[in-house]
């Protein structure tokens, strides 16, 4: 049996995703020609962003070493100068490094070890209606086994993309499949 267990620990790993980790963002663009480095114009301090939006702008609350976000902090960013999402937590060359918390303007709240500005490790995911999702991510994508609790009740164990199971509060199961596109809801359908 224990020869048995180690096999399939074995396959698993085999299965499992690569887990390369988010690059080094680099040298930062103090002169606003690189669309990842944006500079807080009332600071002077330029952070990195993994998404560029050109409507963007951010505001950062924490330590600016030689022009460029370090350390402890809060970045909160605005979009047609509407508040779009704030993040705290670690920051290391300008991007969210270490575990920290993003709060989007819908509600949802994420926590997750971040890796140059992506999401890398274990994170989880609560949603503005309740419902919570509990995943590992790979260089920004949730892959593998996830948890996903809804909001109606029941509560979905499977692959992020692929076969699982909701079960129900009144004890019923039934097959589902999930599609989970990052920074969206999870979409679960019964088959």
């Amino acid at each position: 049996m224990k020869r048995l267990l180690t096999m399939i620990a074995l396959a698993c790993a085999i299965a499992a995703p690569a887990a390369a980790a988010p690059k080094d963002p680099g040298k930062p663009d103090m002169y606003g020609n690189d669309p990842h480095w944006v500079k807080d114009v009332l600071y002077k301090c330029v952070v990195y962003t993994s998404r560029p939006d050109p409507k963007a702008f951010v505001r950062w609350y924490g330590k600016c070493v030689n022009g460029v976000a370090e350390g402890q902090g809060s970045m909160v960013w605005y979009v047609n100068n509407r508040y779009a999402a704030k993040y705290e937590g670690p920051v290391v060359k300008g991007a969210r490094h270490g575990r920290g918390t993003y709060w989007a303007a819908s509600g949802d709240r994420f926590t997750v070890e971040w890796v140059f500005g992506v999401p890398h490790g274990a994170g989880t995911w609560v949603y503005a209606d309740g419902s919570r999702l509990e995943a590992r991510f790979y260089d920004g994508e949730a892959r593998g086994f996830v948890t996903y609790a809804m909001a109606d009740g029941g509560y979905y164990s499977g692959d992020a993309n692929g076969a699982g199971e909701i079960r129900y509060q009144d004890g019923r199961k039934v097959q589902a499949k999930m599609a989970f596109a990052n920074y969206r809801k999870p979409v679960v359908t019964p088959d």
